[in-house]
């Protein structure tokens, strides 16, 4: 008798505990108080980084679910995770497989970024600032480049480059980076909403082949919202 009411008080504190300690809110983002801010040490923490609309940078955590969030503090000074959505987990999913069987990331060569042929090794940060000190419409500083007057983060992955950017695809702005494009690339071979994807082959039948790249452009399905571009 004495077991069986023991198990129900574990349980019981167990419930009364987990209530105490761990807030849900509507949109589905959990909310946690001083006592579980400890459990953030043992997160898994990659090597991303994402930005939100007001410019500040967060390290990209991935749930044992494969969900990927960031840590952010609301205002009334408690933890939660912003979750990225599926769409940008699974790329980063992707990336973290490629590198796990792959010590180091093999060298490839991206036929077209920017409009100019790069190579993916330890030494492309000084070839992507090669590239924007020779167009005016380009600056590059510690893994962010500016097109226009958007300003992107860059992510090298083993089959391309991921730019990540809080500027919506239907802010004013982002319409200059879609005319820089096409000005390199030509018309888009597919655009839809905010969808937009050109070839830097003048057959779009080519895009998969060796030597040609894909240039996709789309809005970050997310709760932080943006925009990614992808070369690959």
């Amino acid at each position: 008798m004495r077991k069986i009411i023991f198990i129900i008080l574990t349980l019981f504190l167990t419930i009364i505990a987990y209530f105490l300690f761990t807030k849900e809110i509507k949109n589905g983002v959990t909310i946690m108080d001083k006592y579980t801010r400890i459990n953030v040490d043992s997160l898994v923490k990659t090597e991303f980084v994402w930005k939100d609309s007001k410019g500040d940078e967060y390290p990209v955590y991935i749930a044992h679910t494969g969900s990927c969030f960031v840590i952010k503090t609301s205002k009334s000074g408690e933890d939660y995770r912003a979750y990225l959505g599926e769409e940008v987990s699974e790329q980063i999913r992707k990336e973290l497989n490629n590198r796990k069987s792959n010590d180091v990331v093999a060298q490839d060569t991206i036929s077209s970024f920017l409009g100019k042929p790069i190579v993916i090794n330890d030494k492309i940060s000084e070839q992507i600032s090669a590239i924007a000190a020779q167009d005016k419409m380009l600056s590059y500083s510690d893994s962010i480049i500016q097109i226009g007057d958007v300003r992107w983060r860059i992510n090298l992955m083993s089959d391309g480059i991921v730019l990540l950017t809080s500027v919506q695809p239907d802010d004013p702005k982002m319409k200059q980076v879609v005319k820089y494009l096409t000005g390199i690339y030509g018309k888009p071979y597919e655009e839809d909403d905010y969808d937009i994807k050109w070839s830097s082959s003048d057959n779009p039948s080519d895009i998969f082949r060796p030597g040609s790249t894909l240039i996709h452009l789309r809005r970050v399905h997310s709760e932080e919202g943006g925009t990614i571009l992808f070369f690959k």
